[in-house]
């Protein structure tokens, strides 16, 4: 450790606030890094140099709990399950070519730029939940927002119809994951549980739901 060295350093411009605290694990995917602050703020990062390539800011009203622990990322150009080895992959599509420009925030013009490029817009996409209960899908290239997903990339997340819902036998404070069987197709999601410092219940417990 005594001899790592600083690569780089970003900062993403956060106002302070009494209620916001930085509790995001950034994501890396191909060469961007993926960071999103207490205000919901997207941000892609070039992962070798820390330039910032684009941002998408949901413009939510902070309250009393202001955080984003990540982002999600779902790759379109791969098939959903691979259930034998005998089925060939899918093709690899390139990525969209974003403009080595000053930051900026996403704009139609990056839009229509993404729809030109070899990429299809949205094939890629990183997906982030915010404090004032939206589900957001933005094209994981240029930051604009996924124009088939909700309405205008966005899902009201206060208004939607209960799928299901699961009881942890202890407290947690983790980031489920999600993912598919490569063997059987179906989707899980996946939660630690082990209590919290000011609750008397102590757990070790990694659960796992089937989606219905």
């Amino acid at each position: 450790m005594d001899e790592l060295k600083v690569a780089w350093t970003f900062r993403t411009g956060e106002p302070d606030h009494r209620s916001s605290e930085d509790m995001n694990t950034p994501m890396q995917v191909g060469d961007r890094v993926y960071v999103c602050p207490p205000g919901n703020v997207v941000i892609a990062l070039d992962a070798d140099t820390g330039k910032e390539i684009w941002r998408h800011d949901p413009k939510v009203k902070k309250g009393f709990w202001n955080r984003c622990r990540g982002v999600g990322y779902r790759d379109g150009t791969q098939p959903r399950v691979a259930v034998s080895a005998d089925i060939p992959a899918a093709p690899v599509v390139t990525r969209a070519v974003v403009a080595k420009s000053a930051p900026c925030l996403a704009s139609p013009a990056l839009a229509q730029a993404a729809v030109a490029s070899a990429a299809p817009l949205c094939r890629r996409r990183i997906l982030v939940s915010t404090i004032n209960a939206q589900l957001i899908a933005l094209d994981a290239a240029t930051g604009v927002p996924c124009p088939g997903f909700g309405v205008d990339g966005k899902v009201d997340l206060s208004t939607g119809k209960l799928l299901w819902q699961g009881r942890l036998p202890v407290g947690a404070g983790g980031t489920p994951m999600s993912y598919l069987s490569p063997k059987t197709g179906k989707q899980y999601v996946v939660a630690s549980a082990g209590g919290a410092r000011l609750r008397p219940a102590r757990g070790d417990y990694v659960i796992a739901y089937a989606l219905p």
